[in-house]
Parts: structure tokens; C-alpha cells; sequence
């Protein structure tokens, strides 16, 4: 606090909570500053009470927070130009009379008064009263008694700070919470137990029904539609996970990507009675989740054998600290104006691919959220590359 040349003293503010000030708080906190200076380098004792007065009022009304005061009897005695703004009531409309608040938000104003005529100081209380148009703000209030000369309880003076938007924000995450696991619980339970009826039985007609030739393909196709439709239902639950604000599961051990890669491929080999080439470069041990690493290997290989005639190569390259997985194959390049938005849900790289076009939005977020980096390169004369970059150690990103 500084007046002209001279250093008065030092104005200092803390918070309970982690706090930002804005720029109009900032301005308020300079003028308490300058109007203390004026007062402490005054010297006749009625000038500074009457300069005391005019800062204080100065102060509440430049204040960028509704600041109200009530006296002992309920009326209003304060009410700066910010609660005008918030609620909607000019001065004039309230000032020497109760606070225009309905039958529930009074029930909670009475016993609000109540605890400060005992004293009491209130902090950050959670509030929800009623504007001039009839809607209805949530607010955290703080409040204090005032006291005359003979410390007796006077009436009480209270800020406020709207927090509608975070209540509302906080209903919604609620909301999305609750539908989340709705959605999770209906799809992994209602959609999957007669689907593994289904590929259960279909496995066990083509293992002992001794069916014909004809009838066997029949129940094969059933099978083979009933695997595809189960990993649709998989896909389903990572994107209502990842849009919905869940958790993205990842378990963690460590495990030899080698191993994975092999079973894929050779998987990947049997369904589509293809060849793949695989070639292991270094060390391929790290800490991630196997069954995780399996599905972004399966997809990634998996479009490649589907979208392409020749030879599909697959390669695995052990680094100081990342492992990198590399996908290629020469077939129909993915359109450039694709390419972009390749890696969001709902693309796909052909008309020819099948499914819910999630498969790549999952490996992306499968490969975040073990901390790697995951890009793709395409054109007529090289192919199509996926490259997945895989930090041996946990190092989470959070999926996007």
C-alpha cells in the first residue's frame, strides 16, 4: 500500500480453496489497496471515519461478487450493483425490505440467519435461491455477523459466488455416469449372454453333430457371425467408455509381444487362409496389456490382409525404450481426405470395410493409454504403413 513515495504497509489475501483471480477482482483488490493507503496517511480522525465510510461503499459496490447485508429484523440494508445484476432486483426495490425470496428459499435464509445470530461465521454454504424471473441460481455463500458498539449480533453481511454453471456441469457428469453404466450393463450382459449361447452351441454342432457338408457351412457361417457380431459388441463398450468418461481398462504385466504377435498372425492366417510375414527385430519385452496388444495387433493386421491382394508384412522392432509395431501392405491406398479422419469412430478406410468403423478409434486409444504414439502413411506407390510406438514402461496418456 503505497501513498505517493511512501510505503504504508502490505496487503496480503489468501484462500482456502485454489483460486484465479480475474481481471475485475484484480482491479477491486488494487482499489482496497489504494483506498487503505489514503486512509492510513490521513491524520484528522473524522476525515479518515468519513473517508472509511465512502471506501467501504465504494468497495462493496465496485465488488465483481453480489454483496448483500441484512439487519437484525431481515431487512435489507446492502444490496450493491452485482447482486442487481445476478438477481434481476434493482436497489431500490429491495433496500429497507425483506429479501424477495420464495416460501423454501426463505425456510433457508431463516435458518441461515438463525446460526449467524449466534455468531456464527459461514463459509462457502451451498445455496439455491430464486431470481426476479423465477428461475433459480445455485450459489455459495458466505456470511458474517455485524456488531454494534456493544458487540451484540446487529444484523449480518453475506457474499455470494454463482455456481449454477458447476451444478450443472456436476448433474450432467452425473447423468453421463449413470447412463454409462446403464449402457455398459445392458450391452455386456443382455446382448452377450445370448450370443455366447449362440457360439456355444453352433461350436458344438459342428464338433459332434456329424452334420453334412452343406449343413456344416451353414452352422459355420453362424459361428463365424456370431464371433464377428461378439467383437462388435467388444468394440461397443470401448467407445461407450471412451466417450462416455469412463475408464479405459487397461491391465498391465509384463509380457514378450513376440508371443502375441505369433498367436495374431497365426489366427489372422487360419480365418483367412492368407500368409503374413512377420520379422522380429531386437528385444520385444515390455509392460503392457496382452489381451489389449492382441486386439490392436488383430485389427491392424487384420485390415491389412482384408484391403489388399499381396503380400502383407508385419515387423516388430525392439528400441532403447519404445517397442515399435509396424502393419504394410500394397494394396488400394486409403483416400487422402479419409487419412485425415482416419482414426476417428465411425471412419472407414474403404467401402468395402465392414463393422462399426470403431476398430481404429480403439487401437488409437488403446496404444494412448499405454503412453505411445500410433500414425499411418498411405499412397499408390509405398502402400499403406501403420506404425505404433510402445514405451517398454508404463507412461499413461489419458484416451482422447
Amino acid at each position: 500500500m503505497q501513498f505517493g513515495d511512501e510505503l504504508l504497509g502490505v496487503l496480503r489475501l489468501s484462500s482456502r480453496t485454489v483460486w484465479k483471480f480475474s481481471e475485475d477482482e484484480k482491479r477491486f483488490l488494487r482499489a482496497i489497496a489504494t483506498r487503505a493507503a489514503a486512509l492510513l496517511a490521513g491524520d484528522d480522525p473524522q476525515a479518515r471515519l468519513r473517508h472509511t465510510l465512502r471506501t467501504f461503499e465504494s468497495l462493496i459496490e465496485a465488488s465483481p461478487l453480489p454483496i448483500l447485508s441484512i439487519d437484525r429484523n431481515g431487512s435489507v440494508q446492502i444490496w450493491n450493483r452485482a447482486a442487481e445484476e445476478l438477481f434481476g432486483w434493482q436497489r431500490h426495490e429491495v433496500v429497507g425490505k425483506s429479501i424477495p425470496l420464495g416460501a423454501q428459499d426463505l425456510e433457508e435464509a431463516a435458518r441461515i440467519r438463525q446460526e449467524i445470530d449466534g455468531g456464527r461465521v459461514i463459509r462457502n454454504q451451498e445455496v439455491r435461491w430464486k431470481r426476479k424471473d423465477g428461475t433459480h441460481l445455485d450459489l455459495a455463500l458466505s456470511a458474517a455477523p455485524l456488531r454494534d458498539p456493544a458487540s451484540a449480533v446487529s444484523g449480518s453481511i453475506a457474499i455470494l459466488v454463482d455456481i449454477t454453471d458447476r451444478k450443472q456441469r456436476e448433474e450432467q457428469a452425473e447423468k453421463t455416469a449413470r447412463f454409462r453404466e446403464h449402457f455398459v450393463g445392458i450391452v455386456s450382459h443382455d446382448l452377450r449372454n445370448p450370443l455366447t449361447a449362440i457360439v456355444t452351441s453352433a461350436q458344438l454342432l459342428l464338433r459332434y453333430g456329424e452334420l453334412p457338408e452343406r449343413q456344416a457351412r451353414v452352422v459355420a457361417r453362424i459361428a463365424a457371425s456370431a464371433d464377428r457380431m461378439a467383437r462388435m459388441i467388444d468394440d461397443l463398450l470401448d467407445f461407450a467408455r471412451s466417450r462416455l468418461g469412463g475408464e479405459f481398462p487397461i491391465h498391465r504385466r509384463r509380457i514378450d509381444l513376440r508371443q502375441i504377435c505369433e498367436q495374431t498372425v497365426e489366427e489372422l492366417e487360419f480365418a483367412y487362409t492368407r500368409q503374413v510375414k512377420l520379422e522380429v527385430y531386437g528385444d520385444p519385452w515390455g509392460d503392457w496389456d496382452p489381451d489389449r496388444m492382441a486386439q490392436v495387433i488383430s485389427n491392424l493386421v487384420g485390415n491389412a490382409v482384408q484391403h489388399s491382394e499381396g503380400e502383407v508384412e508385419v515387423s516388430l522392432r525392439g528400441e532403447k525404450d519404445f517397442v515399435v509395431l509396424e502393419t504394410h501392405n500394397r494394396g488400394t491406398p486409403i483416400p487422402r481426405e479419409v487419412l485425415t479422419h482416419i482414426f476417428e469412430p465411425g471412419r472407414r478406410g474403404t467401402d468395402r470395410s465392414g463393422g462399426l468403423g470403431l476398430g481404429l478409434f480403439i487401437v488409437q486409444q488403446i496404444v494412448l493409454a499405454h503412453g505411445g504414439s500410433i500414425e499411418v502413411r498411405s499412397s499408390e506407390s509405398d502402400g499403406t504403413t501403420f506404425t505404433v510406438a510402445l514405451p517398454r514402461k508404463g507412461r499413461q496418456k489419458p484416451p482422447q
